[in-house]
Formats: C-alpha cells, structure tokens, sequence
C-alpha cells in the first residue's frame, strides 16, 4: 500500500489536511497508505500548487470538506479534495508567480539565518561574559576589579505578584494590565489578554518581569504600570540583572532550585537568595551598553523578517485570486 512517488507529485495527509498536510513532492520518495497522491495535469505547473494549496484560502476549505466529529477524527477524502475550487493561470503564468515566491521565500530565509545568528550570538556573549571568560577593560586598558558575589535579594527589590479577584477581571484596555505567567510574556515582550479594576501588587515600566510558575525563568520588561499575578514577579533591576537573568534562564540554573514535581514553581526565597555575580558600576556599565546595543540588532532583524512575512502573506491573498 506504500506509493511511489516522483518530483511535481501532490501529496496529501487525509488525516491533518484540515491543518494544511499537503504538498508537492520535491524529490523521489515512498509514503505510507495515511497519503493521497495525485499526478498534476499538463495544466499544472507542480511548484505553483505547491503554494497556492498552502494558503489559508485553500486550507479552509480542505477543513469544511474534512469528515469527523472532533478535529483528532477529521478525514479528508479523495472524494472531497477534488472539491476544493481553485483559480489556475497559465503554466507561464504559474512559473512566473512560483520564481516570485520562492525568490522571497530565499530572501526572508536569509533574513531568518541572521536573526538566528545573532541570537546564537548572543547566548554565546552572555555566558562567557557571566562566566568571566571575558573582562571589559578601562579606558587606559586595565583591568576592572574582581567581581563581587552578592544575592539578587541584596542589590534589588523583588516583588512577588499576588492575582486580584477573577471578578475583577475586564477586557477593557482603559484599565490596569494584568501579567499572570509565561502566557503574559511573549519573546521578552508584555502581550495582555486580561485588564483588572482591582489593583494588589503592581509593577512599574522598565521593571524586569519574571515567571515563578512553570515554565520558571521567562523574562520581560514591562513597558508600563500593571498589576503581576502569582505567577510573575516584579524585580528592580537593570539591563545588566536581566541579561545575568537570561544566563540562568537559557543555562537552565533555575532546575536546581525548582520545587514541585508536577507543577514547577520557585518561591520569593529562591528568587532573593539567587546568586549573582556584581562587577564594578564601571564595567557594568559597559557589559549593559553592550548587550543594548544587540538587542537593538535582534529587534531591528526581528522586525525585518515579520515585516517580510506579512508582506509575503497579503501578496499571496491577492495574487491568488481572480
């Protein structure tokens, strides 16, 4: 029952088309009896489909024409794939649209491998600057002084969030944010989805954010006053303790003092009694600047590559259709 199949063929998983399973085949393969083939008509230019069955558009409608009581049992059947409608160009036309798509496909995968390596970039620089491994010197070349170990408690204020009365709960932006855990913090950005009337433990903008709920160690900044729930805390610190923060965080330390075996926590003692590394305010100084100005790489290549996948997604709405 497995099939043999060839370059152009189209392949489909009858059981997660509803999710966009399909494709074209790009080299010789075998699949399983849970596909469905097809050979593409004199019509069809293979890579065209390729993208054209991948739109949200044609997606929706393999999920209306999909067989099943709940989505886990959705099947979509040969029967029902061939009603699926389509507006096809001519195989020019389809040719010329396929070398469009796929010269930004290559363009926004490049733009991605930067990103990439500036984030491995930066894993690297924080771990072997935390670690020591490497100093910044003085302006004549020396030497910054020995590091001093201290607790975040120490050189910090901590403020575990405390979660209002779900009464309280609104969708109303006019009232107070409310960050309840990781679901809150989103690649070190807030992203709300629930506002408070009621007001018990707040942070303030430019407070370091931090989830003591599973998943322990997510971290972000917060851009404005809000109220923080039991999941987070609220820390005073600096860009230099959220970057030592992201060394524990991306080096997994939190597991050593993480509590619970089924739900993951850490209490406002293990956040107080962490250990922490302290150069001089001088060195300090340099290490925050230059883990700033990183950032500012990473967020300006982030935007990059979102801004070049939403113009790819509205170019695919409105060249796609007649």
């Amino acid at each position: 029952l497995y099939k043999h199949v060839y370059f152009g063929d189209l392949v489909l998983n009858m059981m997660r088309a509803w999710q966009g399973a399909v494709g074209v085949v790009k080299s010789e393969a075998m699949v399983s009896p849970a596909y469905i083939t097809a050979v593409p008509s004199a019509e069809l230019y293979p890579l065209f489909m390729d993208y054209y069955l991948r739109r949200d558009e044609a997606i929706g409608q393999m999920n209306n024409l999909s067989y099943g009581v709940t989505d886990f049992r959705k099947r979509l059947y040969w029967d029902s794939f061939v009603k699926v409608l389509c507006h096809i160009p001519t195989v020019a036309e389809q040719k010329k649209i396929t070398a469009f798509f796929t010269h930004l496909d290559e363009t926004i995968a490049l733009h991605q491998r930067q990103l990439d390596n500036y984030k491995q970039l930066k894993k690297s620089m924080i771990q072997k600057i935390f670690e020591q491994k490497l100093r910044f010197k003085d302006a004549d070349g020396n030497d910054y002084p020995k590091w001093k170990r201290r607790t975040l408690g120490e050189i910090s204020e901590i403020i575990m969030g405390q979660s209002p009365d779900s009464a309280n709960y609104t969708s109303n932006e006019q009232d107070t944010v409310l960050i309840q855990g990781n679901a809150d913090l989103n690649g070190g950005r807030i992203t709300p989805r629930i506002y408070t009337t009621q007001i018990t433990k707040t942070c303030e903008a430019g407070d370091i954010i931090l989830t003591v709920r599973a998943p322990v160690g997510d971290l972000a900044i917060a851009n404005t006053r809000a109220c923080i729930g039991r999941g987070v805390c609220a820390i005073k610190g600096d860009l230099y303790i959220y970057q030592y923060l992201e060394m524990i965080r991306d080096t997994d330390g939190w597991r050593k003092i993480i509590q619970g075996s089924t739900f993951e926590s850490i209490n406002s003692n293990d956040v107080k009694d962490l250990p922490i590394d302290v150069p001089s305010s001088e060195e300090r100084k340099k290490i925050a600047e230059f883990f700033k100005a990183l950032d500012r790489r990473i967020e300006k290549s982030t935007q990059r590559v979102e801004s070049m996948k939403q113009f790819r997604k509205g170019l695919m709405q409105q060249m796609f259709v007649e």
